[in-house]
C-alpha cells in the first residue's frame, strides 16, 4: 500500500499554526466530495468531516488500482504505435519493434492478471476462510 503523503502548508502569517487544510490527492477528494455532494455518513466517519470510512478507502483504492491500468493500456497503445510506425519507416524489412511489443503484453497482461483476480482469488473472502479453516484445526 502506497504511503500517504501530507504536507503542511505554512502558517498564516503571524499565526503561529500550520494550515490544516487537505493538502495533495486528500485535497482532491475533498474538492470532489464538494462537487458531487457526497460526504461520509455520520456513520462512516464523522458526517462530512472529511474522513472517509475504511469501504471508502477500500473503493478509492481499487478505482486509483483500476486508473493506472487504463493509464498503462493507454501508454501500451500509443508508444507501440509510435515504435510501429517509426520501425515501418526506417526499417520495414526487420521489425523489431514487435519485440517491445511482446514483452510490454506480458507485463500489460501480468498487471491486468493482478488488478482483476487479486480480489476473486486473494480477496477479503479468501483470507477470512484461511483464518475459519486455521482455527478449526486447533
Amino acid at each position: 500500500m502506497k504511503a500517504r503523503r501530507h504536507y503542511a502548508t505554512p502558517a498564516p502569517e503571524g499565526t503561529g499554526a500550520p494550515d490544516r487544510r487537505p493538502q495533495g490527492r486528500e485535497a482532491e477528494h475533498e474538492a470532489a466530495r464538494r462537487r458531487t455532494g457526497v460526504t461520509p455518513s455520520a456513520g462512516e466517519g464523522g458526517g462530512g468531516s472529511g474522513t472517509m470510512s475504511p469501504a471508502e478507502r477500500a473503493a478509492r483504492m481499487e478505482v486509483g488500482a483500476l486508473r493506472r491500468l487504463y493509464r498503462h493500456l493507454l501508454t501500451f497503445v500509443l508508444v507501440n504505435a509510435g515504435l510501429a510506425a517509426l520501425n515501418l519507416a526506417t526499417r520495414p524489412d526487420r521489425l523489431w519493434f514487435l519485440w517491445v511489443l511482446a514483452g510490454w503484453t506480458v507485463w500489460l497482461a501480468v498487471h491486468a492478471i493482478g488488478m482483476f483476480a487479486r480480489s476473486r482469488w486473494f480477496g477479503p473472502e479468501w483470507e477470512e476462510r484461511q483464518v475459519r479453516q486455521r482455527l478449526a484445526r486447533r
